[in-house]
């Protein structure tokens, strides 16, 4: 029992937020409207407050959909991430957004990365769903990126890219 208690604890948390992302009710954390600058111009994204001095903090980006960030079980999950006390960054991939899997994307995803781990004062996640999966993983091994991700996680992301572009062809 007393070795299951830190795995317990991780647990609990991890059900607190799920249950805030199914709760539609629930009070929503408004995010702010912010423009990343950058070579490529300004990148709009969304920024949810955490809680405390030094909240960690994660890239959440939206796989493709035309809503891009604004896509509403994105805007709760970045919601539910704010309320459990993390720093939420919402940026917008435009090539995800217009149904392209454009170098241009891990580009946004680690202009996001870098922008919030100079906002947080330390390395950040990204967590990355469907498509963005694939485009987190290679924001985060850019040079100009690495030393600010600390971690890069997926949700739904495809295992063989390949693959699933002759499925959609």
């Amino acid at each position: 029992a007393a070795g299951a208690a830190p795995f317990a604890e991780s647990h609990y948390e991890a059900a607190q937020l799920l249950a805030r992302f199914a709760e539609p009710s629930a009070t929503p954390r408004a995010g702010v409207a912010i423009d990343i600058a950058g070579e490529g111009g300004a990148l709009a994204a969304r920024l949810y407050p955490g809680d405390g001095p030094r909240p960690p903090a994660v890239v959440l980006v939206h796989g493709v959909h035309h809503l891009g960030m604004n896509e509403p079980r994105l805007v709760r999950l970045a919601q539910a991430f704010a309320a459990r006390g993390f720093l939420v960054c919402t940026p917008q991939v435009e090539a995800l957004a217009d149904y392209s899997l454009a170098a241009r994307g891990a580009d946004d995803i680690g202009r996001a990365a870098s922008f919030l781990a100079r906002h947080a004062g330390r390395r950040v996640g990204i967590l990355g769903i469907s498509f963005a999966g694939g485009l987190a993983i290679v924001a985060a091994t850019r040079p100009e990126h690495r030393e600010s991700v600390g971690w890069v996680a997926t949700l739904g992301a495809h295992h063989d890219l390949e693959r699933v572009l002759r499925y959609f062809a």
